[in-house]
């Protein structure tokens, strides 16, 4: 039963660090802080005085710079964060655009000046760089060496699939399945072993997606007090989850501390201060 319980984190705790790996590229300029480095100017100045939104541009098709104001009120392909700070994590005031693996946009960030030239950001080379390093992180997970002339024929594949583009503007259109279908055409063809499920990337959450150890008891849901707090299930899914989830926190807030990243103590007020599942001292283990 332990190995099938460390089997288990083992994979959850992957997963938690490829998707930090792969949100270090997708995400990057955006932090996880209530921080102007999430905000942006108007890309040529022209915004109204009474208009809220700042112009970005961007390409999906073909190589005309489209302008587009994101707000709340657009079609999903193109909201805004909501003027939320929380909501700002990770993404800024981007909405989308850094989940967008195959388009290009450029904006002017607030942490320069107002005057200084556009930031471009090209998602499709961004996203090949962390596809190789997605490949090296579950080569060495499984203990093997990644050499990416070997995988030739992988990686022709999974460039095609992170550059095959879709017209964002066309609320018909769900860029998020329209790339999840592409990787899965092109991969298909080269894969050695085809994905046991089939996840609709349309749904959030498709129910394949859900990890199972909420507690669904009717006593156990009528103990659910008013902060929202959920009982959940020792060993289950969601609960090796979470543990993944703050050991990879406390290792990586114990590691930017000792490679002193953020000098003059940038990031010490701004940690999370909810008290998570493991002690400070787990980072302890590392030696």
């Amino acid at each position: 039963m332990y190995q099938s319980i460390l089997k288990r984190f083992g994979l959850l705790l992957l997963g938690v660090r490829a998707h930090v790996i792969g949100d270090t590229w997708a995400h990057q300029d955006w932090c996880a802080l209530d921080h102007v480095i999430n905000t942006y100017w108007d890309i040529d100045n022209s915004r109204l005085k009474n208009d809220v939104w700042q112009n970005i541009e961007y390409q999906d098709m073909g190589q005309s710079w489209k302008k587009v104001k994101l707000s709340c009120t657009s079609h999903e392909n193109l909201q805004a964060a909501p003027n939320v700070p929380p909501c700002y994590v990770g993404h800024g005031w981007m909405g989308h655009f850094p989940d967008y693996s195959f388009v290009k946009y450029r904006y002017k960030p607030c942490w320069s000046p107002k005057s200084a030239w556009s930031l471009e950001r090209d998602n499709p080379t961004e996203y090949n760089h962390a596809f190789l390093e997605l490949c090296s992180l579950f080569s060495q997970a499984s203990g093997s060496q990644f050499r990416s002339q070997d995988k030739k024929s992988q990686l022709v594949a999974a460039q095609k699939a992170i550059s095959s583009p879709i017209e964002i503007d066309n609320q018909n259109n769900c860029p998020r399945y329209h790339s999840a279908e592409k990787w899965k055409e092109e991969m298909n063809k080269v894969a050695l072993e085809k994905p046991k499920i089939a996840i609709d990337t349309r749904k959030e959450p498709d129910e394949e997606t859900v990890l199972k150890g909420k507690f669904d008891h009717p006593i156990v849901l009528e103990a659910i007090n008013r902060y929202g707090s959920l009982y959940i299930q020792a060993a289950s899914d969601l609960h090796l989850f979470q543990i993944a989830a703050d050991y990879q926190f406390w290792f990586v807030k114990d590691w930017t501390q000792k490679h002193e990243i953020g000098v003059g103590k940038l990031f010490d007020d701004t940690w999370a201060k909810a008290i998570g599942i493991l002690s400070p001292d787990i980072v302890n283990i590392w030696g």
